[in-house]
């Protein structure tokens, strides 16, 4: 698995990019922000296995020590994406974003935008 990111702050905004390829069965953090960065995320994001996609915007809000979030996404292209989420968690003193695979190598391409 590969991650990789870019950064752009505008404003009150902080702006990133993050790719993990090849993400395999299990749970591998994507995105990691501090929860005292700031309150709020959004997320977009496209997962791929090769031929089944989708795309999709997850909204999160976090405090120390909970988050929650709502994902919206089309519908799935070519086939079922069934076997990959992304969820977002508090550990420790970071936000992560997740992605949990039941089955497959997938492709997660992903932007966020923290509000601060």
């Amino acid at each position: 698995m590969r991650l990789t990111g870019d950064s752009i702050i505008n404003g009150t905004e902080f702006v990133r990019s993050d790719l993990g390829s090849s993400v395999g069965v299990g749970t591998t953090t994507i995105s990691t922000i501090p929860v005292s960065s700031g309150n709020s995320a959004i997320f977009d994001y496209y997962v791929s296995d090769g031929t089944n996609m989708r795309a999709g915007t997850i909204i999160s809000v976090w405090d120390s020590s909970s988050s929650t979030y709502t994902d919206y996404s089309t519908p799935d292209l070519n086939g079922s994406t069934a076997g990959i989420s992304l969820i977002t968690t508090v550990s420790g003193t970071d936000l992560l974003l997740r992605a949990s695979v039941s089955s497959g190598t997938w492709t997660v391409k992903v932007a966020n935008k923290i509000i601060f």
